[in-house]
Order: C-alpha cells, then structure tokens, then sequence
C-alpha cells in the first residue's frame, strides 16, 4: 500500500459543474475468463480529501456563491458538503472536510455570480491510498 500526499485536483471554474476530484475504479475484473473481485483485479484506490481551498480571483465581484458536492458511486443522488455558500471579493475559503472517497467516487465544485461570469479557483488537497495489487 502506499500513500501519496498530493493536489489531487484544481479547477478555475466557470458557472458549470466541474469534476475537482475522481476516484479511479479498478482496471481489471476477470482474469483470463474467471470474473474476479475488483479487489484483487488491479490497485484499488482510496481517497482522504484533507482539505479544499476556495479563492476568488476576479476582485470586482461583489456576490460570488459556490458550491461543493459529491457524487457516490453507488447512489443517484449528490450529496451537497456546502451550497450557496458566500465568498467575498478577493477572498480565500479554506475548508477543512477530511473527507473520505471510494473508488468511482467524484467530487464536484461550482460557482456562480449576480455580477457576471464567476472566477473562482479551487484547489483539492489529500491523500491518494493504493493497495490491492493483482494481476492485470
């Protein structure tokens, strides 16, 4: 197993949602013709999401809302982390949401403005867990 402290994404968002964060699913899941568990297939990845920084960029807004969720592989439905959540002008948000990922897992980000075109950076910090290495 090994971990990887990293920037596990960026975004300069537009008023879209935009994937900050995907958790890679397993590559393999047979092996010759035998359907094996996803497991023992290939490295299976797992992540800690420590942190998420949130910078408005422009300096000329004066309303700037964003939005982060998740999006679980294994539910139709997002889970909102914040939503409609105010950022001034020239301000940074420095969320602290240990937040963990399984595979197939995504993290999206989102910001919006009464002002015009919104320009946020957001930044993904974390840890990226590998184990499970099997035939692939």
């Amino acid at each position: 197993m090994t971990d990887k402290y990293k920037i596990l994404g960026q975004v300069n968002n537009t008023e879209s949602a935009s994937v900050i964060v995907n958790v890679p699913v397993a590559d393999e899941t047979t092996v010759d013709s035998v359907v094996v568990s996803p497991h023992s297939a290939s490295s299976l990845y797992q992540v800690l999401v420590t942190s998420l920084y949130v910078c408005e960029m422009t300096g000329s807004l004066t309303d700037t809302l964003y939005e982060v969720y998740v999006d679980p592989a294994d539910s139709s439905t997002n889970s909102y982390l914040f939503k409609n959540r105010s950022l001034a002008k020239n301000a940074t948000d420095i969320l602290d949401i240990k937040l963990t990922l399984s595979p197939g897992d995504k993290v999206y980000v989102r910001s919006t403005s009464v002002a015009g075109a919104a320009n946020v950076d957001f930044t993904a910090f974390g840890i990226e867990m590998v184990s499970g290495f099997g035939p692939s």
